[in-house]
């Protein structure tokens, strides 16, 4: 062989590794561990709270409790009575 070959051949191969592009976001994710939410802080899903004949044909009218912090969300929820 010569000696240059192996040389050859290796920058060869570091230009096509080059040349393929990205790996897809979500194929590089995969079933992996690190990237899944952590779900066990969530205080759980958002709801309306029941309403009588005044509100259905009016305005909601409530006092708010308490605001609380959702680590699964951007906004602040609050407890309306």
């Amino acid at each position: 062989q010569e000696p240059g070959l192996k040389d050859k051949s290796a920058a060869r191969s570091a230009a096509q590794d080059a040349a393929m592009g990205r790996v897809i976001r979500g194929s590089r994710k995969g079933k992996s561990l690190i990237f899944s939410a952590k779900t066990r802080l969530r205080k759980g899903a958002v709801k309306l709270r029941a309403v009588d004949y005044a509100e259905r044909h009016g305005f909601m009218k409530g006092l708010v409790k308490n605001i609380i912090h959702d680590p699964g969300r951007g906004a602040p929820m609050c407890e309306v009575v």
